[in-house]
Formats: structure tokens, C-alpha cells, sequence
């Protein structure tokens, strides 16, 4: 009888124990992908860059009746050349977290931005107006920076360009 009531009480106590270990084993998971990250330079965003992110997209998607792309300009570019990608980098410094709203929808996001960013201490963030961008149809030098990025989304691209296309290349400082 004893044996029998200790096995009642030990099998809820068993099972918070494996519950426990089981979310411990996936924050040591998710500390060995930020830490790999961190080992090839990918660092992790800012919790506000994120939220602001997922407020432009919902909102702004309920508005629509349709989803709206919201992106982080660094998630849309590709460096090939890593002899470049460093420079690239380094040039758009925190530029690289602003964020792109697809075409037609800045004026809605700023204003959603202008909403939010007291109530949630947005003030560091950029946004982007893509469509004007677009727009200046900007040609980037020959030599510049702007050659050694690629990207699928012609807004990131657009926006690169305009931000790096007068940023000459070297291999040393007497080619300047």
C-alpha cells in the first residue's frame, strides 16, 4: 500500500521533472544556434526591431486584406565576394536593420511607427520608403560597392544601390 501511494505521488513529480528537462534542453539548443550565429557573425536582432516588424506586417496586412512584406534590409541581401562583405558591412553599419515596407505602404507604416514609438521606445529604427527610392532610379558607379550585392527583392536591391553606389572599391589606399 505505502509502495503504491508513493508511485501515485512520484508519477505527477516524474512528470514536471521531464517537462523541466525538456525546456532546459531546448534553451541549451537555442543558445548553441545564437552561439554558431555569433561564430559566423550573424548577430541577433534587437527584441523592438522585431516587434515593430511583426506591428507594420499585421496592421498593415489587416488594412490591406492582404499580407504586406515587411523586411529587415539585412535578411534581403546577399555579399558573394567576401573580400567585400566585411566593407559592405561595415558601410551600412545600422543601416542594415532599417526596415522595408513594401511599395505603397510607407505613408500607413510611418504613421504606425509614429503611433507606437513612445508607447514602445521606438526611436532607433528606420523605415524605408522604398517607392521613392525606386523612383530616382539610381545607377550606381562603375567600381562601387553596390556591384558585390545581390538580393531577390527589388526594393532591397533598389535600396543598396542607393546607399552604396557611390562607395568606391580599392585594394589600396593610393587607388582612391
Amino acid at each position: 500500500v505505502e509502495v503504491e501511494r508513493l508511485r501515485a505521488e512520484a508519477g505527477p513529480l516524474c512528470h514536471a521533472i521531464d517537462q523541466e528537462a525538456e525546456a532546459r534542453q531546448k534553451e541549451v539548443c537555442e543558445i548553441q544556434r545564437k552561439l554558431e550565429d555569433l561564430k559566423q557573425g550573424i548577430k541577433p536582432y534587437s527584441g523592438k526591431l522585431i516587434e515593430l516588424k511583426r506591428l507594420l506586417a499585421t496592421e498593415l496586412s489587416q488594412k490591406a486584406g492582404r499580407p504586406v512584406e515587411v523586411s529587415i534590409l539585412a535578411d534581403e541581401l546577399e555579399v558573394g565576394n567576401d573580400t567585400w562583405k566585411k566593407a559592405v558591412e561595415a558601410y551600412l553599419h545600422t543601416q542594415k536593420f532599417n526596415l522595408l515596407v513594401e511599395p505603397g505602404f510607407f505613408q500607413d507604416a510611418i504613421e504606425l511607427y509614429d503611433r507606437y514609438k513612445s508607447e514602445k521606445g521606438l526611436y532607433d529604427i528606420g523605415l524605408v520608403d522604398v517607392e521613392k527610392i525606386m523612383a530616382l532610379n539610381h545607377h550606381p558607379l562603375p567600381g562601387s560597392l553596390a556591384e558585390e550585392v545581390a538580393s531577390e527583392s527589388a526594393s532591397a536591391l533598389a535600396y543598396a544601390q542607393y546607399l552604396l553606389g557611390r562607395v568606391m572599391k580599392c585594394e589600396q589606399v593610393r587607388q582612391l
